[in-house]
C-alpha cells in the first residue's frame, strides 16, 4: 500500500497495482522513525547437529549468562528435537549490531554450551520498537491493528500471542460491535518502569529478570507476561523482587 485517504465516509487505498476502495479500514502502519527508540534487536541461528545435543522438552527463554558488561542481553535456545534448535541472541539498545557482530556472539554461545560439529539450516533477524505510547486515535472504521494498535509489550517484545489474540476477537466480532484485546493500565505502568531500569542500569534489570525466573514458576511467569495475571498475582510477584530500582524511577514515567 502505497497511501490511503477517507473520502466521504469510504475508505481509498493506493498500491502500486491499483486503487481500492472499502468501508473500514485495519492497518499496521510502521511506527515513525526514531533514532533513540530502544528496541529489542536479534539475530538467530537454526542449527543441526549429526547428534543429540539438546532436551526437546526443555527450552531456554532469557539465558542471561553471556550478558556481563553487554548490557541487558540475552539468548534464548528453542529446541525442535534433540538434533535441531533456534538459538537466538537478542539485545536491548537503541542501535542495531552489524550481522558479524550478532554471529560472533552466538558463535561463542554455541560453541560454550553444545560444542562444535553444528551446520546452519537458516538465519532470522529482526528489531522490534519498543513502544511505551498509547496507540493513536484514528478516524471512524479505521482500525489500528499488531503494532500500530500497540500489541507489542514494550519490556519484553511478545507479540505474537496478543497480536492472535486480537485478530480472533475482531475476526468474531465483525457482525457485532467490534471488541478489541484489553489491556489494564497499569501493565502499561510496569512497561514504562521496567524500560526505565533497562535504560539507566541495565545490569540491575539483568538481575531483576533473574530473580524473577528464580522465584517463581514458568506458569506464573508467563501468565504475568501475557498480562493474564490478577493485581494479587502481581504484588506477590513485586514483593520478591528488589524493589528499590523501582520505587526511585516511579516519578519519571508517571
Amino acid at each position: 500500500m502505497l497511501d490511503y485517504s477517507n473520502n466521504d465516509g469510504s475508505w481509498e487505498l493506493q498500491t502500486s497495482a491499483s486503487t481500492y476502495t472499502c468501508s473500514q479500514l485495519f492497518t499496521n502502519i510502521p511506527v515513525a522513525k526514531n533514532n533513540n527508540r530502544l528496541k529489542q534487536h536479534f539475530h538467530g541461528w537454526f542449527i543441526e547437529y549429526d547428534q543429540p545435543a539438546f532436551d526437546p522438552n526443555k527450552a531456554m527463554l532469557m539465558d542471561f549468562s553471556a550478558a556481563d558488561g553487554k548490557g541487558f542481553t540475552f539468548f534464548y535456545v528453542l529446541p525442535f528435537d534433540a538434533n535441531k534448535a533456534l538459538i537466538e541472541c537478542t539485545f536491548y539498545s537503541s542501535e542495531t549490531l552489524s550481522t558479524d557482530a550478532y554471529e560472533k556472539e552466538l558463535q561463542a554461545y554455541i560453541l560454550h554450551h553444545f560444542g562444535a560439529g553444528f551446520k546452519i539450516a537458516h538465519t532470522e533477524s529482526g528489531s522490534i520498537p519498543l513502544i511505551e505510547e498509547k496507540p493513536a486515535t484514528t478516524l471512524a472504521n479505521h482500525y489500528l491493528i499488531g503494532q500500530s494498535a500497540g500489541m507489542i509489550k514494550a519490556s519484553t517484545g511478545y507479540a505474537f500471542q496478543r497480536m492472535t489474540e486480537d485478530a480472533a476477537l475482531i475476526a468474531a466480532s465483525m457482525r457485532k460491535q467490534l471488541q478489541r484485546r484489553k489491556r489494564h493500565a497499569r501493565f502499561r505502568f510496569y512497561d514504562r518502569l521496567l524500560l526505565c531500569i533497562i535504560r539507566e542500569n541495565p545490569e540491575k534489570a539483568v538481575s531483576i529478570f533473574k530473580q524473577l525466573f528464580k522465584r517463581q514458576s514458568i506458569t506464573e511467569i508467563l501468565t504475568f507476561l501475557d498480562e493474564d495475571s490478577s493485581l494479587m498475582d502481581e504484588i506477590k510477584i513485586f514483593l520478591q523482587l528488589p524493589w528499590w530500582p523501582f520505587i526511585k524511577r516511579i516519578w519519571k514515567v508517571l
